[in-house]
């Protein structure tokens, strides 16, 4: 059995639990068993619902030092073969303490390695051997690149969308709970404009912004459209012309499908993924939304420009969709198993 420990809730978002269980049903699909522990509960449902039991330890998502005796009481823990660990807020000692017990596997966003039995950084910027502190003697095996991007079954061998002369249909994306609030004033953007794009705006679940969005796109003139508990992403990422996207895992659902993207940065995590993929020239990158008071102006500048742009938007597809083929959890499932 194979357990994770990861954590989702309204100031972190959704992003770490959502990755790992990509991976999870990879793991399920080659055979094995796979299990969660989070700090609190606010995970649980939806970890229920994807078919995974779910401990909860009642304890601080960003202090998980204090959790480890805790974690290591749990029957799941020591039935477990290895423990994957998505959290920013893992510390070197959380890691040493089990990995005293168990195999230890590191969901690493960063370019540090971590003490643990594998390293995964799945991102646009990590290559084998890029890791700067190797000379600190942590012995570690290393599972690298955005071919082991873990994504959902859904966005497996997908085609590129069609290339249109003007893109008209946008997808706004914000996170699971968009903290910063960035799809509400990007809404309050669109109506200052009076062009002819249509915007999609993807509410995350745990956002508090649902209903004042709603508001806005009431006023819009149809011009923005609210979608909320989407069942279906890969269809609505399909059907655009266009994206907007913070930059986290969604960034290579999106290449997967081929789709045209600007991305931000959300948080200090976020910067060096979103400055690689423009560095590459697979995506445009708006900046930091917070700073920069005309960044909303600014960046609806960047999309009309870009919307208008067909040449561009087929140069940004071809390099996303050569960049990830949607077999990366697949990938990653293995070399995990490999090394359990």
């Amino acid at each position: 059995m194979i357990l994770f420990r990861a954590d989702g809730n309204k100031e972190i978002g959704t992003g770490h639990v959502m990755r790992c269980l990509s991976i999870a049903d990879a793991l399920n699909s080659l055979g094995e068993t796979c299990a969660f522990v989070t700090a609190d509960a606010n995970m649980k449902g939806l970890i229920n619902a994807r078919g995974y039991a779910c401990n909860i330890l009642g304890s601080d998502y960003s202090d998980m030092d204090r959790e480890v005796n805790a974690l290591l009481r749990l029957d799941s823990f020591k039935t477990a073969q290895m423990v994957i660990v998505d959290s920013y807020y893992a510390s070197d000692d959380y890691l040493y303490a089990l990995s005293a017990h168990k195999k230890t596997a590191f969901i690493n966003d960063y370019l540090t390695l971590r003490p643990a039995t594998v390293n995964i950084n799945y991102n646009v910027f990590a290559d084998s051997g890029k890791f700067t502190n190797k000379e600190e003697g942590i012995k570690s095996v290393e599972i690298m690149g955005p071919k082991y991007a873990p994504l959902r079954r859904e966005f497996q061998g997908l085609k590129a969308i069609d290339i249109k002369e003007v893109a008209e249909n946008i997808l706004f994306l914000a996170g699971g709970s968009d903290p910063l609030h960035v799809a509400l004033n990007f809404a309050k953007e669109i109506v200052k404009h009076s062009d002819d794009n249509h915007f999609n705006i993807v509410v995350g679940s745990l956002s508090e912004d649902l209903e004042a969005i709603k508001d806005i796109a009431d006023d819009s003139k149809g011009r923005i459209e609210v979608k909320h508990n989407v069942s279906d992403m890969k269809s609505l990422m399909a059907s655009s012309d266009l994206a907007v996207s913070a930059a986290g895992s969604t960034l290579y659902e999106l290449c997967a499908c081929g789709v045209p993207t600007v991305n931000y940065i959300l948080a200090d995590n976020q910067r060096l993924v979103s400055e690689s993929f423009r560095d590459k020239g697979v995506m445009l990158s708006a900046g930091d939304v917070r700073d920069h008071p005309l960044f909303y102006e600014n960046l609806y500048s960047m999309i009309n420009d870009l919307s208008k742009d067909e040449k561009k938007r087929r140069e940004l597809s071809e390099r996303a969709h050569c960049l990830v083929d949607g077999n990366g959890a697949a990938r990653l499932a293995e070399a995990i198993i490999s090394n359990k």
